[in-house]
């Protein structure tokens, strides 16, 4: 466990979010950081869960709400996100897609009975029900090869290759 990686690369990415904050608002996003930054001392939260429920608290905040990550809401559910506005109360549950080793060969029907587990169990909490899942969730392919090879342009696979080499 490298606690100061850790807080680093959380500090890193509220810097990067504040910017679309409200000034007042950015003390609900650093509430939200510390609170991450002490479940990571406990072990009980990773890097990838919370730099996406940072980007969902601080879009969350933006719109008004007060949030909390990793929310007991029943004695045994425990929310990624739970944020108040008015009346009314929002949960979001962060699906990466991990699949562990047992399931390898039954994946999709593992992961589709995660998703309709998590909407069933979390959505009678609350008045609003979301599933947040990273860009690598939807496949980003490059409109460079939607296109047929003799229409595209040198600049544009020499962009495509000068990414491929950084990884």
């Amino acid at each position: 466990m490298d606690l100061e990686k850790f807080r680093n690369d959380v500090y890193e990415v509220t810097d990067k979010l504040s910017k679309n904050l409200k000034e007042s608002d950015l003390p609900k996003l650093n509430y939200v950081r510390q609170q991450l930054i002490e479940m990571y001392q406990k072990n009980l939260v990773k890097i990838n869960h919370s730099v996406l429920e940072l980007i969902c608290a601080s879009t969350l905040i933006a719109r008004g709400h007060s949030v909390e990550v990793e929310k007991q809401i029943s004695d045994i559910l425990v929310c990624d996100l739970f944020a108040k506005k008015g009346d009314g109360n929002t949960i979001i549950e962060i699906e990466t897609g991990f699949t562990p080793p047992d399931h390898a060969l039954d994946t999709i029907d593992y992961f589709t009975a995660r998703i309709m587990s998590k909407i069933a169990r979390y959505s009678k909490h609350c008045s609003k029900f979301s599933l947040a899942t990273p860009v690598i969730g939807l496949i980003p392919i490059p409109k460079i090869f939607l296109m047929p090879p003799n229409a595209r342009n040198e600049s544009d696979v020499k962009k495509v290759k000068d990414l491929c080499d950084r990884y």
